[in-house]
C-alpha cells in the first residue's frame, strides 16, 4: 500500500508470485486443480496456442525415474586379458553410478525416455582401448551389441571428461542399432585415387530398436550429409575428398546431443554452429545453404530428440 501511494504503480512481489506458481503447479499435478482448456480461455491473439504434454515431469518425478533406471544398469569392467567383462568392485560401482546419475540429473533436457536403449556402462582398461581414434579424441561410444556405453578408464579421473564422454555416448545410444553395415571404399578416377566413399546400410523397420522412428532416422542421416541411394533401399553414402577427414553420422549425432545440452562439451560443433552468428552474404550462396542446414539440424534436435512438448 505504501509503495502504491508513493509511486502510483502496482508491482508484483517476485517471492509471492513464485510461491503462487509453485502452489498451483503442485495442485494441478496432484489432480486437485482443474484448469480450463485453451479453447475456454480468452487469450489475446489469434495465433496463440498452448501445448502441455502428459509426458512432462516435475523435477522430483523425473529424478525418481532416472534414479530407478541408473540403479538397474549393469556396471562392468573390461580388460585385455579377461575373456568376459568383470563386474565392478562395489565401491567403484557406487562412485560411477552416483556420477552418472548426477550427470543425467544436472541436464534437465534429458528425459527418462532418452535412456530407453541403455542397459549398462562399461569401463575399458586404458591399455585395452582399441577403438580407432583417427578422426576424433572422443574416448567413449555406445555399443548396440550389448546396449552399453563404453568409456576408457582414464576418463573417470576428470569429472568434466567423464561428463562429456557420458553425454556423447548417450546421444549415440538414441540411434540404437540403426546401423547394419558400414565401411569405406576407395574411389578412383582414371586410375588415380580421388577420395573415399563412406557407405552405410540401416536396419529394416522391423529390426530397428531406436529412439527415432524410421522417418526421423532418415531425416537425421540426411542432415548429417548422408545421401540416400535410390537404387538400394536403406543405403546411404557420402563422398570424402582426397585425404580429408569427416565426422561419421553416429559420432556427429552424439556430439550435437552433448552440444545441445552444454556447448562446453563439443567445441567442434560450436565451431560449426558459429556460422549462424554471421550476417549472411549474397556473395557466398554456400554460406546461406550451410546456415539453413545448421538451422534444420537444431530444429530436428529440438523437436524430434528433446521433443519440446516434454518440457
Amino acid at each position: 500500500g505504501n509503495f502504491l501511494e508513493r509511486q502510483r504503480v502496482i508491482q508484483h512481489d517476485p517471492n509471492a508470485l513464485a510461491l503462487v506458481v509453485r502452489s498451483m503447479w503442485g495442485l494441478r499435478e496432484t489432480g486437485l486443480l482443474a484448469l480450463p482448456s485453451v479453447a475456454e480461455t480468452s487469450l489475446p491473439g489469434p495465433e496463440f496456442s498452448v501445448r502441455i504434454s502428459a509426458d512432462k515431469l516435475i523435477p522430483c518425478m523425473r529424478y525418481e525415474r532416472i534414479a530407478r533406471i541408473v540403479e538397474g544398469l549393469e556396471f562392468r569392467y573390461l580388460t585385455l586379458d579377461a575373456n568376459l567383462p568383470e563386474k565392478m568392485a562395489s565401491s567403484l560401482r557406487r562412485d560411477i553410478s552416483a556420477a552418472v546419475l548426477e550427470i543425467f540429473w544436472r541436464h534437465p533436457d534429458i528425459h527418462p525416455d532418452h535412456l530407453q536403449c541403455l542397459s549398462g556402462i562399461s569401463l575399458v582398461e586404458t591399455a585395452s582401448w582399441k577403438r580407432c581414434q583417427q578422426w576424433d579424441n572422443v574416448f567413449s561410444f555406445y555399443d548396440p551389441e550389448d546396449r552399453c556405453i563404453k568409456i576408457r578408464q582414464d576418463q573417470v579421473e576428470y569429472p568434466e571428461r567423464l561428463e562429456a564422454a557420458v553425454l556423447i555416448a548417450l546421444g549415440q545410444s538414441l540411434l540404437g542399432n540403426y546401423c547394419q553395415e558400414k565401411g569405406m571404399e576407395d574411389v578412383f578416377v582414371q586410375e588415380r585415387q580421388v577420395g573415399r566413399l563412406y557407405r552405410l546400410i540401416t536396419r529394416k523397420r522391423q529390426e530397428l530398436n531406436s529412439f527415432l522412428s524410421p522417418d526421423e532416422l532418415d531425416t537425421c542421416l540426411q542432415l548429417s550429409r548422408m545421401c540416400p541411394v535410390k537404387e538400394e533401399k536403406h543405403c546411404y553414402t557420402r563422398l570424402v575428398s582426397g585425404e580429408e577427414g569427416f565426422t561419421p553420422p553416429g559420432l556427429l549425432f552424439g556430439l550435437v546431443f552433448a552440444w545441445y545440452l552444454d556447448n562446453r562439451f563439443a567445441s567442434n560443433v560450436e565451431y560449426k554452429m558459429s556460422v549462424m552468428k554471421n550476417i549472411p552474404s549474397d556473395l557466398i550462396p554456400e554460406q546461406i545453404r550451410i546456415m539453413r542446414r545448421r538451422e534444420k539440424l537444431i530444429r530436428f534436435f529440438r523437436e524430434c530428440i528433446f521433443r519440446d512438448q516434454f518440457f
